[in-house]
């Protein structure tokens, strides 16, 4: 069965010259522990052979027994590091399964309203297709820093539209009640929430930490919950409303070495389908994304025959745009997804089939 969001393995020789590397100093030991043996022997002298005979078979039979555990021992030594040497390059793969997002940003937006994105990558296209939409965007970001060289406000404007930023870090409850509020207050009214939060702390199950976990559950998922209640109480009192979570084919589908990641991305389906049923009697739609290999900068560093490997599990045989992502979140923003609601739509050019 093909791990299909798990980079390709290292290759031969990355994993060669791992295990060359941590084999050195078994090898060195295994020498070192026999030059003695070897000194003693190869000295043709009288007193060698002399002392050589004194030598009972049992104490043969140890240095023998001796000789041979020091070479067990730098077998299992060699061993291990050929283990550590394939899992470290697993876990640097699969640190790039596939992008994510932008980190810690969410996305709201408005006709003439607002939307709160991010202002990288796939939230950046998000915003700047919803604003050539006709909306107001404001963008979301956790600080000052992330909007510095970047056009991405620039660009946004020039489309006609307004455009604000404000600074919150959506993982706080307390943070994002008073950030919706500005929100309103700015534009009077949110018309298109887009949670697009999201990051990563990659690494296998058992050597993950609690810190590790606990991370990307209160960005990925506890942030979708923060934004989708303060902005949802909002578009209750309008009546109208569309949500928009990103979510994964990791959360569809599993990752090794995301456990984290494919969790949150996993219970932002359950919570899209949950929250589409709890307003969707209030004329508030919620429905998810998808993204699978989606090109960006990160994907920009893999190797052509780690580019290659990827595609080949991909239908279409080839990376998605970003663009196609704002594409489909423009489509359930729109009046023509007007009956769509607690849907996941999979952008992944048929990484499935």
């Amino acid at each position: 069965m093909i791990k299909l969001f798990q980079y390709p393995p290292a290759s031969r020789s990355e994993i060669g010259k791992g295990v060359l590397v941590r084999m050195i100093p078994a090898l060195l030991v295994l020498i070192l522990s026999t030059i003695p043996l070897f000194i003693f022997i190869g000295k043709d002298s009288a007193a060698n052979r002399d002392a050589v005979r004194k030598v009972t078979s049992q104490e043969t039979e140890m240095a023998a027994a001796a000789v041979f555990i020091v070479f067990l021992l730098c077998v299992v030594y060699i061993s291990i590091a050929a283990i550590k040497a394939s899992a470290k390059h697993m876990r640097h793969f699969t640190c790039y399964a596939y992008y994510k997002g932008t980190l810690y940003s969410i996305g709201a937006a408005v006709p003439h309203s607002h939307s709160n994105t991010s202002n990288h990558g796939i939230g950046a296209a998000i915003a700047l297709r919803l604003a050539k939409d006709g909306y107001n965007i404001a963008l979301n970001d956790i600080s000052e820093a992330m909007f510095e060289d970047n056009d991405i406000m620039d660009k946004i404007k020039a489309e006609g539209v307004e455009c604000e930023k404000f600074i919150c870090d959506v993982s706080s409850y307390a943070q994002v009640e008073e950030t919706v509020k500005a929100v309103k207050a700015r534009f009077g009214t949110i018309d298109v929430l887009v949670n697009n939060a999201g990051i990563t702390r990659d690494g296998l199950m058992a050597r993950m930490s609690e810190e590790q976990y606990d991370m990307v559950v209160a960005v990925n998922q506890k942030s979708v919950f923060n934004m989708s209640k303060f902005v949802g109480s909002v578009m209750m009192r309008q009546k109208s409303g569309k949500i928009i979570n990103l979510a994964s084919v990791a959360g569809l589908y599993g990752n090794p070495g995301q456990i984290n990641y494919s969790a949150t991305k996993a219970a932002i389906v359950g919570m899209t389908k949950t929250v589409a049923k709890e307003l969707g009697s209030r004329g508030i739609t919620c429905n998810a994304v998808a993204p699978g290999f989606i090109k960006t900068p990160m994907t920009d560093k893999l190797t052509d025959a780690q580019k290659q490997a990827m595609i080949n599990q991909i239908a279409m045989k080839r990376y998605g745009e970003v663009d196609e992502i704002a594409g489909v979140v423009s489509f359930l923003a729109s009046k023509d997804a007007s009956y769509v609601t607690g849907q996941v739509i999979e952008i992944s050019g048929g990484l499935m089939m």
